[in-house]
């Protein structure tokens, strides 16, 4: 708990730093646009040689080239490696991992992972980068695995290194970007939807849309998982809205659908659309009116509904203007004098 703790206030100090030097960070990411735009396979680009002390990719050198932030390469005993608990992924295929053990097996591990010293525990490291490949490893086997230890990295940095790489490589879904946004919340660097906006750099439209995600049913969460491609941010909002006007079956057979036919989001968005307005159809309008005596006084209320249902609400001091009410009433629709309810 004291480990969690004190994680807690190194992200918030470093939610104040981030905060200070804003423009500085920005200006590295910017440089890492700059760099991913001749680079369409992704960051991590597998090379002939095996980096022991070499470089990482530009892009990866462009996102830590702070003037604070420095690295070495070395290999690390796998049980070193501790997740990063601001890891943007959360899902993890198993045939994906499958693929890059065969790969490893095959030519080794030709790219280091991205890992920096836990501070609260000596000989500890936090998994910036590199999760299929550790499974892969696991997977084979093997004992260590080889890793550029970024030193003096910004707690901050944990969840905006970790969500570039994925995003750039494309292989993070909508809803590993709304967990990641949950874990920004638990660890007590994101308080507000205002915090959120300013560490994840989204607007507060989306930011609202990818939180709303974290509602659907964990059958669909799955789905969307699996196929990260079908389910962009609209799409999975509009199941998000679609849950709020039924339930979870009804939204699990949507999302079934949206893969098995491939639709639309003007589809999806439209089948929503038709559910919300039968829905408003079904409802019963009403009018009510207000009843008064003859000197102008209030004597309550009369409403009906479409469904042809009345209520008369109404009350009188006066005992015989009361009774003689009763008796009209039970006159004109024909009441049974002996059937009375008792309450």
């Amino acid at each position: 708990m004291a480990t969690k703790k004190n994680f807690s206030d190194s992200l918030s100090r470093g939610l104040r730093r981030e905060n200070d030097l804003r423009t500085r960070v920005d200006d590295r990411f910017e440089k890492a646009d700059h760099v991913l735009s001749d680079r369409p396979n992704g960051l991590l680009e597998p090379s002939s040689q095996r980096p022991v002390s070499g470089h990482l990719p530009p892009a990866v050198e462009a996102l830590i080239s702070g003037a604070s932030v420095k690295k070495r390469f070395v290999r690390l005993p796998l049980q070193a490696l501790v997740s990063n608990p601001l890891n943007s992924r959360s899902f993890y295929s198993p045939e994906a991992i499958s693929a890059r053990a065969a790969s490893i097996q095959k030519e080794g591990q030709l790219v280091p992972v991205l890992v920096t010293p836990n501070p609260e525990r000596a000989g500890e490291y936090f998994l910036i980068d590199g999760h299929y490949r550790r499974q892969a490893m696991q997977a084979l086997g093997r004992t260590d695995i080889e890793c550029c230890v970024l030193e003096q990295l910004a707690p901050i940095d944990f969840y905006r290194l970790s969500k570039a790489l994925n995003h750039e490589r494309e292989s993070e879904s909508v809803l590993d970007v709304a967990l990641g946004l949950k874990r920004l919340r638990e660890q007590g660097i994101a308080r507000t939807d205002e915090d959120l906006v300013s560490i994840a750099g989204e607007n507060a439209s989306k930011i609202s849309k990818l939180l709303a995600l974290l509602d659907l049913p964990s059958s669909v969460q799955e789905l969307m998982h699996e196929h990260p491609q079908t389910f962009g941010i609209n799409i999975a909002y509009e199941l998000a809205l679609y849950l709020k006007a039924s339930d979870t079956a009804a939204t699990d057979a949507l999302a079934k659908r949206i893969v098995a036919e491939s639709l639309t989001f003007r589809k999806v968005e439209a089948l929503r659309k038709a559910l919300e307005q039968g829905i408003k159809s079904k409802k019963q309008l009403s009018r009510q009116y207000r009843l008064r005596d003859e000197g102008g006084q209030d004597l309550g209320t009369l409403k009906e509904w479409d469904s042809g249902r009345v209520v008369l609400d109404i009350r009188f001091d006066d005992t015989s203007k009361r009774e003689a009410l009763v008796d009209e009433l039970r006159r004109r629709l024909g009441a049974d004098a002996h059937a009375r309810l008792d309450t």
